[in-house]
């Protein structure tokens, strides 16, 4: 607790001293400053390092607090790490900067359902929905967490949505890791689909 207690501290005085140091710029040598520490981010991330390079991707965020992507790249960097707290902070800030972005809302509802706070979940996806439309990745968390709460109609409901989103994807113009993640997306609901086809008459009411 006081190696924790430390760390923030430390954290809170570094971004004193950013924003201190930011006061004394012009706003193109802040934004200068800012994209190199995004840079520094970027290449730790590229090189798995993501507790470094969430401390970069803040470093911008304190340099320009109005950024959302700033705050986006520390909360991906965070929820790579491990540390699902901070990445719910953070995806909440850039989507609060921008509300109407769905990127967010969609990002901060795989945090919180990762973190299995499902309600807030599905709070944030359905607006990530309203605000973007739906995709594979929002049809099958919402599957999921609708058939694992044994609520069988929009369970199934969102495993149909599931296949026609998937069904409308350019393959194509995929890069090969969100190739890869789709197919282990696909795998996941197939088992899901298993499951819940089997539990149906369990819970009719539901």
């Amino acid at each position: 607790m006081i190696f924790r207690t430390g760390i923030l501290l430390a954290t809170a005085l570094a971004s004193a001293i950013l924003v201190g140091c930011a006061s004394t710029m012009t706003p193109q040598e802040t934004a200068a400053k800012a994209q190199k520490h995004i840079a520094q981010g970027e290449f730790h991330a590229r090189n798995g390092r993501y507790s470094l390079a969430k401390l970069e991707y803040r470093k911008a965020a304190s340099l320009e607090p109005n950024n959302a992507i700033h705050w986006a790249l520390a909360a991906d960097s965070a929820r790579r790490s491990g540390d699902l707290q901070e990445a719910i902070e953070y995806y909440q800030t850039a989507s609060d900067l921008k509300p109407n972005d769905p990127r967010w809302h969609q990002n901060l509802g795989a945090a919180y359902h990762v973190s299995k706070m499902d309600d807030e979940a599905i709070v944030e996806f359905k607006k990530a929905i309203e605000l973007g439309g739906l995709n594979p990745w929002t049809a099958g968390a919402l599957a999921e967490i609708y058939c694992t709460q044994g609520y069988m109609a929009p369970c199934f409901e969102y495993l149909r949505k599931f296949d026609e989103t998937v069904g409308k994807q350019d393959f194509a113009a995929m890069t090969d890791a969100q190739k890869s993640a789709l197919t282990n997306l696909k795998d996941k609901i197939g088992e899901i689909r298993k499951s819940s086809t089997s539990t149906q008459a369990i819970m009719p009411g539901r």
